[in-house]
Order: structure tokens, then sequence, then C-alpha cells
């Protein structure tokens, strides 16, 4: 098991457009009401009906399920304003039920996004269900073990840092020690190591040929590029596509309709931030984890894994955490206790909030093509903060 360490953290630092700076700090206040009601509205996990067809949603009215839809109105009348940002889709499932879905700028519930780095959430989903069906040791089973097919040893990289002693735990919790910077330059500058990597013809080599700067586990840096490594670990362990595995062991059994993939210039499906799928479906992975990995009584991913996923190995100092391929905000409970909520994030304002104990999920989309401020989904968490009654 992974236990939590004190790491070295990198810098914070602002740009334009830098998804690692999307971290929204300013979001923490608006989740302090979500959470006030955490000590007084526990809803039973067990309620509410699967979707119909294994694709669907049930609907419901938001005041079935303690929102105040006049707030839920003046919501939607921000978000078609544009004066919350360029949204494109809203969706609130409470008990299992499907009780605020709104669409904006021309899109609708038939229409499938770019989840972005919300990708990264399934990927670890899809490492912890290897892991529990055996064909992975544990997430401390050595990285390069399965990276066989690679030169995991440049010549010009030598180092003495331990990059023989990766294991599987570094790179979910982006501590490899790689040194990588997706914080400081924007998308598409030459300067960003994204930008590097995508411009390369193969992917996974050029984020091993980067030098070792910490020893493993000691430095968080977010890297898209590390995440990449999950489609190899998985068809190396599960002799199986990505693609396959995910739909076989995840998507089906929670029923994710057709989502796609896209890929990087050697084939492999991009694991750190290539899924295209409907918000709904987001909408149900978001339900699977806020009950533990187990839907309609059955387990799609180890509960234990889930407990492990959504804790904070590194923490910023500033409300955030990192946990395997989730972030993390601090918010407190009616008493003022604080407590981390998971989250996924995307590039271009996609999210899944899954707020613990109130059997609650939110799901944000946005424009793709522009960043939305971390202040819009403060406000927009902050209007269905105030919209709960109970």
């Amino acid at each position: 098991m992974f236990v939590k360490r004190n790491v070295k953290l990198l810098p914070n630092r602002t740009g334009n457009g830098i998804e690692a700076c999307q971290i929204p700090i300013t979001i923490i206040p608006a989740l302090i009401i979500l959470s006030v009601f955490l000590s007084c509205s526990g809803s039973d996990n067990s309620t509410g009906p699967d979707p119909s067809n294994g694709f669907e949603w049930t609907t419901a009215p938001p005041e079935e399920y303690g929102f105040d839809p006049d707030l839920l109105d003046t919501l939607t009348e921000h978000l078609a304003s544009g004066y919350l940002g360029r949204v494109t889709s809203v969706l609130i499932v409470r008990d299992k039920y499907l009780i605020y879905e709104e669409y904006f700028r021309g899109n609708d519930r038939h229409d499938a996004v770019s989840i972005y780095s919300c990708t990264k959430s399934i990927s670890s989903a899809l490492i912890g269900i290897a892991i529990g069906e055996g064909h992975i040791p544990g997430a401390d089973a050595h990285l390069l073990d399965y990276l066989e097919d690679y030169d995991c040893y440049p010549p010009t990289m030598m180092d003495s840092l331990g990059r023989e002693s990766l294991m599987i735990e570094h790179l979910l919790t982006m501590t490899a020690g790689f040194a990588w910077d997706e914080f400081s330059y924007p998308y598409g500058s030459v300067h960003n190591s994204y930008t590097q990597m995508v411009a390369t013809d193969d992917w996974i080599q050029f984020t091993l040929d980067r030098p070792m700067t910490s020893k493993p586990g000691n430095t968080f840096a977010y890297n898209t590029g590390l995440s990449g490594f999950m489609a190899i670990v998985l068809e190396k362990s599960t002799g199986q596509s990505v693609e396959s595995y995910a739909r076989e062991r995840l998507f089906d059994p929670i029923g994710i309709g057709t989502c796609t993939w896209r890929y990087d210039p050697k084939g492999n499906p991009v694991t750190g931030n290539g899924i295209r799928m409907k918000p709904r479906d987001m909408a149900k992975f978001g339900w699977l984890y806020s009950q533990n990995g187990v839907w309609d009584g059955d387990t799609i991913v180890p509960g234990w894994w889930v407990d492990e996923s959504l804790q904070p190995y590194t923490e910023f100092g500033d409300g955030r955490g990192y946990g395997y391929q989730w972030w993390m905000a601090t918010v407190t409970d009616g008493q003022g206790n604080p407590f981390y909520m998971p989250y996924a994030m995307g590039w271009g304002g996609q999210h899944i909030f899954v707020p613990p104990v109130l059997n609650l999920v939110i799901v944000v989309t946005g424009d793709d093509d522009i960043y939305i401020n971390s202040n819009y989904i403060a406000g927009i968490l902050d209007l269905i903060g105030q919209a709960m009654q109970e």
C-alpha cells in the first residue's frame, strides 16, 4: 500500500492556460456551502433506480431531492448568458437521479465532449481494476518492468536518483521525478514539456528520455506524458487493448455508451487526456466513485482502490491535494472539520465533482478552446450550494 508521504512541492506558478494552474483554489469557499450539509443530510446509498436501459439516467424534479428549483433557474440564466464563462453543460445527480441537466452554446445531451485530463482519473480506475483482478501485483509494482520495449536508460540520461526504483504509484501520484514542466508556460509554448512531447513521434520514449531531477516519491510535477504510461502498463498486464479492457470492465458495467479515444503517433490510446464521452456518462463515472466503486450491488472498482485513490499523497499547503490521478480541495463540514473533496479536472473546464456523503455528483463541461477561469467554477458551485436545501 502507498502511504501518504511528506513530499517537496514545486513552487506554485501562474500561467496562461496551464492545466496544472487550473487547480481552482477559488472553488474552496464555494464548496464550503455544499459541505455544510454533510452533518445534517445523509442519503441512503441504495436509494434510486439504475439507469433504465443501462445508458440513460432517470430524471426527477430537483425539489424532490433537496434543491430549490428557483435558484437552479437562476443558475441556468447565468450559464446561458455567459456570466459564468463558456460552459457547455452542467449536470447534477442526487441519490442516483438526474435532477438538473442543462446544455449551452449549441450542445445537447447527445454530444460527446473531450474530457481531457478527466481521462487520467478513468485510466487510474482501470489500473485499480487490473490490480484487483491480479493482472498487476499492486501499486508498488516496478514501472519499468512494463516498459521493456522502450529504452528506459538512455545513455545521455544516466543518473543516480533511482530510476530503477520507479513504481506505478509514482506514476499515479505524479512523483516520478522526471524533469517536466506543464506549469510555467502555456500549452503551445515551445518551453512547455507537453508541447515538446506532442511534437515528437514517440511520446512514451520522449518522457522516458527526461532526466531525473529528484528521487521517485519526493517531488510532485504534473506530467501528462507520465500518465500516458498507463496505456502500456494496462496492455502489457491484461493482454487486452486499453479500449476493450475499459469497455468490458468499466464502461459496459455502468452503462457508459459510445466514447472514443485519441491515439499517440505510435498508436497508443492516450490515457492522460484522450477520451471523448457524453456528460451523462461522465456523471456515471462520478457516481461509481461516490459509491465506493459499487454499481447496482456489483463491485466494479475495488473499494480499497477508491479509498487509496482519493487520498492526498501530495498536499500543496493551500487547501489542495493530489491522489491517484485525482485532484482534491479542502472543505469543512457543519462543525468546521476539514476534509478533502475529490474531483476530476480537464482542460477547458471539464470537471467531475464527487462530494463525499452527500450522494451527489456535479459535472461541468466547457468550451474546450477557451479555458474557464476557476472563478467561474466557483460561481457555479456557489449557486448549486445555495440551491441545496437539505
